[in-house]
Formats: structure tokens, sequence, C-alpha cells
């Protein structure tokens, strides 16, 4: 299936939703359980909207991490780096407004994933029915004692501008002249990595500065080896990045963004570019590991409980 982001994607909808409710009808009948639909991000969440307003008797439970970014984030429209598809995506704004806040009714409950997001859904959807933190997996992302940490900073990220890698970026290359022994280590793929690829040549950092593509089976090792994450995006709903690699003993250095401060120490945060290099140069400074000890309520069986309490309710 194409990205959402395509014109091919949106010429062959109706293709892609006939497929998703045939399969879903041969699951129905072959299923004696009482039967739930848990969408998330679209468009799945569109697919079951629509598949639960034919199906008026089957149970929709949303689970939003944040409203369509498509369609109800001016931000993310005006970055659309192609000219025509920014036009459309303008026009059509309204309408698929309209739509989207429509088929949303049609849910019989939806879920957030934070306070922050909370808020965001209620004055979108005007509804927030349960909050339940994603979880992370205890038995992958946890401290190991026998894996000493290493003189580097990680940002794992989509590379998109949103995720604010070209500020990491130029803070590493201040905070490097001072702590020469440190690399900066980026992971992911996304629109952006050649224009960071093209900064780090001109700030003279090809040697400092390494992307990576590593599998997910080496995840939880480069979480264990870091000295400290940065996470330089504004504003997102919820990101599981930052509880795993505080799980990891790790530290993470936040920028001041509404739902990071149910998750991560108010130190380490920062507003400006001279409060991260400070808060970076304390942490190359000290011989001490981040304490993990505040994200126990993240670990995946604690959002699993939350989910039983309330499907029970």
């Amino acid at each position: 299936m194409p990205l959402t982001s395509t014109f091919l994607f949106w010429l062959f909808y109706p293709v892609w939703l006939s497929r998703v409710f045939k399969e879903i009808n041969l699951l129905r009948k072959n299923l004696d359980w009482d039967f739930i639909l848990f969408p998330q991000v679209f468009p799945v969440n569109w697919f079951w909207f629509i598949f639960k307003l034919i199906h008026k008797n089957t149970r929709l439970v949303f689970m939003c991490h944040e409203p369509s970014a498509f369609i109800h984030s001016k931000k993310w429209i005006d970055s659309i780096n192609s000219i025509p598809k920014r036009f459309i995506a303008k026009i059509l704004n309204p309408a698929l407004k309209i739509i989207d806040v429509y088929l949303t009714k049609a849910s019989d409950y939806i879920l957030v994933n934070s306070n922050f997001s909370k808020e965001w859904v209620l004055n979108v959807y005007g509804r927030a029915d349960w909050i339940i933190y994603p979880g992370f997996d205890w038995s992958r992302f946890h401290i190991d004692k026998n894996i000493p940490k290493e003189k580097y900073i990680w940002v794992l990220s989509r590379l998109t501008k949103f995720k604010n890698v070209w500020f990491v970026i130029d803070l590493f290359a201040e905070f490097v002249k001072e702590f020469p022994g440190y690399t900066l280590k980026i992971w992911w793929e996304w629109e952006e990595k050649e224009l960071l690829k093209n900064k780090v040549k001109e700030l003279w950092l090809e040697i400092k500065v390494v992307f990576l593509n590593i599998s997910d089976e080496e995840l939880p090792g480069f979480y264990q080896r870091a000295k400290l994450i940065i996470f330089a995006s504004e504003n997102e709903p919820f990101w599981i990045v930052p509880v795993e690699a505080m799980a990891c003993w790790t530290y993470v250095v936040w920028n001041n963004s509404w739902w990071l401060k149910e998750t991560i120490p108010d130190e380490l945060r920062y507003d400006n570019a001279a409060e991260a290099l400070k808060i970076l140069r304390k942490i190359a400074n000290s011989d001490t590991d981040y304490n993990s000890a505040n994200v126990d309520k993240f670990e995946w069986n604690n959002s699993v409980k939350l989910l039983k309490e309330f499907f029970n309710n």
C-alpha cells in the first residue's frame, strides 16, 4: 500500500477499503467471541469508522494517539515539500476536517495516550474517554550492568522537520568542542536525511556524526550503551523512545514540551540551546547513570492492566 501522502493511495482508496472490509467480515464469521474493532492512526481509523457506520452492532474502540496531523495540524500541512500537494491539502482541509470529526462519532469509546493528547483530542473531537500510556517491554529495555556506557549521544527519530534534529546537530557542534571524545549517532530514515548529512559536512563533523541503519534486535543495545539521548521534537502526543531510554538507565535531555512533563524529570528539560548545552555538560562530567525508578508505571504489563480495567468498567 502506498503512503497516505501520495496521490496513488487516494486514487485506490476504495480498493483498499473493500479489501479491508472483506478481511474483517471473514474474521467475524470465523470467530465466536464478541467482536471489537480497535483502530489506531489514519488510515486504519477511517476504514473502521466507515465499517461501523454499516455494521452498527460492531463495537469500536478508537485508540487516538493524536488527531490526524495531515488534517488537523496546520504546521504539518505547511511543511509539505511538494507545492501541488500542499495546495491540494489546504483546499481539501475544511472538508477533510468535517469528514474526520463525523466519522469519529462512530466510535463507542476514544482512548488517548497522555494528558496532553487528551486535551487536544477533546478540542478536536469533543470527547476522550480513557488515558492509557503505551507500554514498553521490560524484557528488552532494561539496564544491563555488563554493558558499559559509551561516550555518544543518540538521536532515535524519523528525520523530518518536526523532530528538530538540525537543532541537535548544531548543539553537538558546540558540545564536542569541549568534549571531543563524544560522537553523535542518528538513526532512522525520512525526508530530511540528506539535508542533515549536508549540514554535518558544512560543520566539518563527518567523523563525529554517524547516521546509522540498525535492526530492531540491535535497538536495546544502543539504548544501553548511550550516555544520553536528546529528544528535541516539540509537543509530541506521546513517544515511547524516552521511556525505553530511561528504562536502560540512559539520560533523556528533552525540549520543554507538555507531554514529556508526564514522563521525564524537570532537571533534564531545556527551553533553549544554552540550557540544553548546560545539561549536556553536567551529564558528561558525571560518572553516574540515570536512575530508572520513575518509568515503572510505563511498563507494558501496567498498560495491559489499565486496558483491562477500561473494558471491565
